[in-house]
């Protein structure tokens, strides 16, 4: 297996949590089977000047930071490294020999290892062009810069004490399938955001960023049809998810190409991509990439499978994001934090409520003394009251699908805990990368189908049990 070298920093200081906790897995992912992803780290230290040319380690409101961030000039020794190192890295060869090559580089924030969503990443993609690539690795690299300063992120590294050392940068690839036409650059990853307690062989799965947390079960085996199914509909669910429940797709004997999948994915695809384009080449790509998507989605899922049992063995609970690589047989791990877990006693003394817990984010206990109820969408209300108060439990109506982005750190960072009540739903998912600054910041996530009373005034405990380590179904809540 070719096993990139451990990349030396760009600037002084330490690399931040992301390249760091990915360097120190690279033992771990070669035992299971895994490839090492080429990064580029780039310390908080190499932009210090550049923030201090921006303004943006003065006074002055953090909107006003972040737009003076992105007006700011990068100097050429501040950014010849950089350069070299994504041409080095993000180039890749044209699919076509009479075409040209392309580039593919994804800036990510490197203030944490854990994935939390509070700060941005950034694709900079372009075919054929060198010079544009390098303009927009440019923008990439200022708007994840700029995310140390929106709303989210401020709350997050107050609570989690952390510093303007947090500020780096890192370098990637952008590892998915790409769609490259003559005048445009499109780009179709799949991700697999997975959490993975070992013990209970059960893992917790996102695909994508808009996907629904699944179970996944039978881990170290050949995923189920059932599995590939909904990992597909995850990431195409507007578009392919009727197709997908109505088909018979025989994907463990390589059968990928179902015709209607494979006609409903060339059409997603199709209308993806800018009006106008008529010159054959984007024709050729879609057409190939309907099935390269396909056989590499079900070889991505299988070598999850068969590594996260091999990976806990060496880590411990875990959090990992896996994407498609094109360019191997499996999955490319692109971001790994061990997961916070802590042991308790449940007092069994105290009365439990009889609810059904489906699913939990976090392995804590809080203590809260009363109870807000809100809806789907916060209201003013209620960033008022979080405001006001700390140590509550928020209780959510969903009644249905969760919008991802209407409850944001912002609106619950005093909360000591959640209750997400989904009746009926058959998707949920609570915040990007699985709810990770919740589990982060230990505000236990409970999750259940049905729907309890609560006192607004109540005192309870809130057991979240996300693997099954201290004997609970996922969770429990007791009155105090």
């Amino acid at each position: 297996m070719d096993v990139p070298q451990v990349p030396t920093p760009i600037g002084t200081g330490k690399m931040g949590g992301k390249s760091q906790s990915l360097i120190d897995a690279k033992g771990a992912f070669q035992k299971a089977g895994l490839p090492f992803p080429k990064l580029q780290p780039c310390t908080s230290e190499h932009f210090e000047e550049f923030y201090d040319r921006a303004g943006a380690n003065g006074k002055g409101s953090n909107a006003e930071k972040q737009k003076k961030v992105m007006e700011t000039k990068f100097t050429y020794n501040e950014m010849k490294p950089i350069i070299e190192a994504a041409l080095r890295d993000c180039t890749y060869a044209p699919l076509f020999p009479d075409e040209k090559p392309f580039y593919a580089a994804f800036a990510r924030s490197d203030e944490y290892e854990a994935g939390t969503g509070v700060r941005k990443s950034q694709s900079a993609l372009s075919h054929g062009s060198e010079a544009l690539f390098i303009d927009r690795l440019f923008f990439a690299i200022k708007e994840v810069l700029a995310s140390r300063f929106n709303e989210d992120a401020v709350i997050f590294d107050r609570m989690m004490g952390l510093g303007k050392e947090a500020n780096g940068a890192m370098i990637m690839p952008y590892y998915g399938s790409h769609v490259i036409g003559n005048s445009f650059t499109a780009s179709f990853p799949i991700l697999l955001s997975v959490a993975y307690g070992g013990d209970s062989k059960k893992a917790v799965i996102s695909t994508f960023e808009s996907g629904s947390l699944v179970q996944w079960h039978n881990i170290g085996g050949v995923a189920t049809d059932s599995m590939f199914n909904a990992i597909l509909a995850n990431n195409f669910s507007e578009h392919l998810t009727p197709k997908i429940l109505h088909s018979k797709i025989n994907f463990m004997n390589g059968a990928c190409s179902d015709s209607t999948i494979s006609s409903s994915f060339g059409a997603i695809i199709k209308a993806s991509l800018p009006p106008g384009i008529s010159d054959g080449y984007s024709e050729r790509i879609v057409n190939i990439n309907i099935d390269d998507q396909l056989h590499s989605l079900c070889a991505s899922v299988n070598s999850v499978s068969e590594a996260l049992p091999l990976l806990f063995s060496e880590l411990g609970p875990f959090y990992a994001e896996f994407v498609m690589n094109p360019h191997a047989s499996g999955a490319m791990p692109v971001q790994l934090a061990k997961l916070r877990t802590a042991a308790f006693k449940v007092d069994l003394s105290a009365r439990h409520l009889p609810i059904q817990v489906i699913e939990s984010i976090g392995t804590c206990e809080r203590h809260v003394e009363k109870v807000r109820s809100a809806g789907r969408v916060p209201s003013e209300d209620d960033i008022r009251f979080n405001e006001g108060n700390s140590g509550y439990m928020l209780h959510i109506k969903a009644n249905g699908r969760l919008p991802m982005e209407s409850w944001s750190l912002r609106h619950l960072f005093n909360a000591g805990a959640v209750f997400l009540e989904v009746p009926g739903a058959s998707n949920y998912n609570f915040g990007f990368h699985l709810g990770g600054y919740l589990r982060e910041l230990g505000i236990p996530l409970i999750i259940s189908n049905t729907s309890p009373i609560f006192r607004q005034d109540g005192k309870y405990i809130v057991y979240a049990d996300e693997f099954l380590l201290n004997g609970l179904t996922y969770g429990a809540i007791f009155e105090a």
